[in-house]
């Protein structure tokens, strides 16, 4: 889950979680994983030069989610960059 996922900083591993907040901005989005920034524990970024490649990343919100990449420390969170679409997975409609 997202609250482990510091345990792997450096490493390719997969995250799964419900995206808590999509925060749009004007290099790349975030999706901030099971609590709003700046609670949250781990994010998933998309820079603008790859967003094209996702469909509807606002659509997330409130979605379980699986993620695939390496893990990253920045300024203390961690965080994935996806740049394929074929590194995040939808895990089904949750209530």
């Amino acid at each position: 889950g997202s609250a482990e996922a510091s345990k792997w900083i450096g490493k390719q591993v997969v995250v799964t979680g419900v995206v808590a907040q999509v925060s749009l901005r004007p290099s790349l989005v975030f999706l901030n994983f099971d609590k709003a920034y700046p609670s949250n524990l781990f994010t998933a970024i998309v820079r603008n030069k790859n967003t094209n490649g996702f469909e509807n990343l606002p659509s997330l919100r409130g979605k379980a989610v699986s993620v695939t990449g390496k893990i990253q420390d920045y300024n203390g969170k961690v965080e994935m960059e996806l740049t394929r679409k074929s590194q995040l997975k939808l895990l089904g409609e949750t209530k």
